[in-house]
């Protein structure tokens, strides 16, 4: 039906849109934080899927069980990395979602954007 296929367009789009986001938010948190980006970063191995370089930021953030419980209620991905974390919350901001002031510290921690004026 038409209103099936729009619904399924509207999914497609945000889907677009969440990715295009999650970009923008990393691009951005690196104008932010040239200075501690290598800090926040994790490198897995492509095989055993575990972290295999971590830099001092990221390994605070994984090892804490109160961030890693905190990017859990934004997505599993945001667990990955401070990186990660900043770039999700980042695009679901965008789209209107709204976080409290648990993830909100937690994503000023880590020095995510402003959003667009």
């Amino acid at each position: 039906t038409l209103l099936a296929s729009s619904a399924a367009s509207d999914v497609y789009k945000r889907q677009v849109f969440d990715t295009l986001y999650h970009e923008e938010g990393h691009l951005f948190h690196h104008k932010n934080t040239i200075l501690d980006f290598d800090d926040m970063h994790v490198i897995y191995n492509k095989q055993t899927k575990k972290p295999e370089t971590i830099g001092e930021l990221a390994k605070g953030f994984l090892e804490s069980k109160e961030e890693q419980f905190i990017a859990s209620t934004v997505s599993a991905y945001s667990k990955k990395s401070p990186l990660e974390f900043v770039a999700e919350v980042y695009a679901r901001m965008l789209n209107g979602e709204k976080f409290g002031d648990d993830v909100m510290n937690l994503y000023n921690k880590y020095q995510g954007p402003s959003l667009p004026a």
